[in-house]
């Protein structure tokens, strides 16, 4: 493009915010609309979807674009039970256009995946992890903000899913094996610490491998860096 004249635009989704409460003020710090967190993707025709999520509804939802109208077809894929969803979506298009999608909940702070096969909502990781015992040598558990800065991969073995442990500052990586979701740490739980990851989180499928990138933040020694992992991704 050489110009605003070389660009199309359309409106995906609108919405009317609802006035500022000065009673109740917004304790969030991301805006009120529709069309946070987008994530792009194409269909086999080369025809746009958008995934997103609806603040004021709080709802994961989803826009293909038809051809034949020109116009985007939203429509609500989880939420409309009333629960919050919808943070930091991914998606993926498979070879028969169906959608699959990683998103956290707002409400839970997990990691979830839904597709338009059967629309059921899965928990992928619900940031329950076990550190250690009590003084009674009982297990000690506690939960963890997961699902942030996803993203969802199609590969020969299913979906998989690189994601941020936002309380450990890990890598994760999660894959479907025998119909249940296995995560696993890629990077940032080393006994001494080396640097926070996982922050912005992208992968792409290579053959047999997950290549991941993450930006790295070692905030005692003032540093900051971009580093690349690859995992073979395991085919039951």
């Amino acid at each position: 493009p050489q110009g605003p004249a070389d660009w199309q635009v359309w409106v995906v989704d609108s919405a009317v915010l609802p006035p500022e409460d000065p009673e109740a003020p917004d304790v969030l710090t991301i805006p009120q609309g529709v069309g946070l967190f987008a994530c792009a993707a194409r269909q086999t025709d080369q025809a746009p979807v958008v995934v997103y999520y609806d603040r004021p509804n709080g709802d994961l939802k989803a826009a293909r674009f038809d051809a034949v109208t020109g116009v985007f077809v939203p429509e609500v894929l989880d939420g409309a039970d009333g629960s919050d969803v919808g943070w930091y979506p991914s998606v993926a298009v498979d070879g028969d256009n169906q959608l699959h999608i990683a998103y956290q909940s707002a409400t839970r702070d997990d990691l979830l995946y839904l597709d338009t096969i059967d629309r059921t909502p899965t928990v992928v990781d619900d940031g329950y992890r076990l550190v250690g015992t009590t003084e009674d040598g009982l297990p000690k558990p506690e939960f963890h903000f997961v699902g942030q800065d996803n993203t969802i991969l199609l590969t020969q073995a299913g979906p998989v899913i690189v994601y941020q442990d936002s309380t450990s500052h890990e890598l994760l990586l999660s894959q479907r094996l025998q119909g249940v979701w296995q995560y696993e740490a890629v990077a940032g739980d080393e006994t001494e610490f080396v640097g926070g990851y996982g922050f912005y989180a992208a992968a792409k499928y290579s053959g047999t491998e997950a290549v991941m990138s993450n930006w790295v933040i070692d905030q005692p020694n003032n540093d900051q860096w971009v580093e690349i992992h690859r995992r073979i991704v395991a085919v039951e």
